[in-house]
């Protein structure tokens, strides 16, 4: 007990030269996603390893080895290898996003109309929502979860409908609450929009989906704050973080209750929460070492196929992990790094950390280049949450998604264009205003 406790300091101790640059030096405002992601192997893997050092805290089977300290320090010294000489030659950002009302509020508009449009091809397919069903009592904890997955894992197409019933009403929240931020009264449409979000993410019955948009707007708000747009400078409320996980508590406890209410007592329902949130992607992790010495290493049938391009037929390492660890019907979490250890053992692990950093590298080069209007503020606080969602996903379901990536570029071009149009618009109005013709962009004003 003493040596595991040790070893837990010792961990922990790792990232403490992270966390001091992060709040020492606000790295956060300057580089979002670096910090997330590093947030994300603290919280997720570090701090949660705590309920695999002493399994005995949860009920646990004991996972627990040399290999898997290994791993938490490794990912905490790559992160440092791989990141420090970056941020010791690159210029902190200093350009805030800015906000064209006519273009952002259409572009919201029309995204919302797309999740609705989404959301009601799917619960057509799938029928009624998890929320709804059990509302109305057709619904129990024993019925409940082998409906979740016929409804989700199942479907051939769930990519798109995931996109549109989780990340897209999270992407619009963002931009909704950005310009309710910005504008400070008289924001009672962006929060609607807000709310109707909500009511989307809680509609399939996600357990976890409202922590994911506290920490989605939790992002948003820090860098609001910190003057990443034209709103200026704000100061950070703590009570407000406070009010809001307390406010995104409630619906997950809830369907936690539902879930496993007959099963187990309330205290035990708040231990399988933060079990959930911080300690199974832990779990996972100590127990990719275990598989590998009882199975061996998945190799490239791990790698996605990309719809048919590649001929082997891909191996769901979330499923065969939930296979091992708690048996079928369901998905364990398993973080980029992880991945890389199942498929090719520590040569997989040190090469996926690389990659992994290396492409959070590119993702923050892009958003600090590029267009600095409200879509791109938005996408960087998703890109944030993906982050920090490497140290529990597979980084092709989030940095590299077909799927994503399309639908992220469809959104930028549309903008775009509609911002043109828009500015034309305003540019005939103005004309006709004031009687003469219409300026063209960059070119000679044309004869009376």
């Amino acid at each position: 007990m003493f040596e595991r406790g040790a070893l837990y300091v010792l961990v922990l101790v790792c990232y403490v030269p992270g966390l001091y640059n992060a709040i020492r030096y606000r790295t956060l405002l300057h580089f979002p996603l670096l910090t997330c992601c590093f947030f994300g192997l603290f919280f997720e893997n570090a701090l949660g390893s705590i309920l695999v050092f002493f399994p005995e805290l949860t009920d646990r089977v004991d996972y627990f080895s040399m290999d898997y300290v290994g791993m938490l320090v490794a990912q905490a010294a790559i992160f440092y290898a791989v990141v420090a000489p970056y941020l010791s030659v690159v210029r902190r950002a200093r350009h805030p996003f800015v906000h064209d009302w006519s273009a952002d509020r259409t572009l919201l508009a029309v995204m919302l109309v797309t999740i609705l449009g989404i959301s009601i091809v799917y619960f057509n397919t799938v029928g009624p929502p998890t929320l709804v069903q059990i509302l109305r009592g057709e619904l129990d904890e024993s019925s409940v979860v082998s409906y979740r997955i016929q409804g989700t894992y199942g479907l051939e197409d769930y990519s798109v409908y995931n996109l549109g019933l989780t990340t897209l009403p999270m992407l619009a929240a963002v931009l909704a609450y950005a310009l309710a931020f910005i504008r400070k009264q008289n924001a009672i449409l962006e929060y609607a929009a807000i709310g109707s979000c909500v009511v989307v993410l809680l509609l399939p019955g996600f357990k976890g989906m409202m922590f994911d948009l506290v920490t989605t707007l939790f992002i948003a708000y820090m860098l609001l704050c910190g003057g990443r747009t034209s709103a200026g400078y704000r100061v950070v409320r703590i009570g407000r973080i406070v009010a809001a996980l307390c406010v995104a508590f409630v619906p997950v406890f809830a369907m936690y209750k539902v879930y496993f209410g007959s099963l187990r007592s309330t205290g035990q329902l708040v231990i399988d929460m933060l079990y959930r949130i911080f300690g199974i992607n832990s779990e996972s992790m100590a127990a990719a070492v275990w598989y590998i010495k009882t199975h061996g290493v998945f190799g490239t049938r791990a790698l996605p196929t990309i719809r048919g391009l590649f001929p082997h037929s891909q191996l769901n390492v979330s499923d065969e992990m939930h296979v091992f660890l708690f048996g079928p019907g369901g998905g364990a979490p398993v973080s980029a790094l992880t991945e890389g250890y199942l498929m090719f053992g520590w040569a997989g692990f040190v090469a996926m950390a690389v990659i992994v950093f290396v492409i959070v590298i590119a993702a923050e080069e892009f958003f600090r280049r590029g267009p600095r209007n409200l879509l791109l503020f938005s996408l960087l606080v998703l890109y944030g949450l993906f982050a920090t969602k490497v140290s529990q996903l597979s980084i092709f379901a989030t940095f590299i998604s077909l799927t994503y990536g399309g639908a992220f570029f469809t959104l930028v071009l549309f903008r775009s264009m509609l911002a043109w149009l828009l500015s034309r618009a305003r540019l005939g109005r103005l004309a006709a205003t004031n009687g003469t013709q219409p300026r063209p962009p960059g070119g000679p004003v044309p004869d009376s």
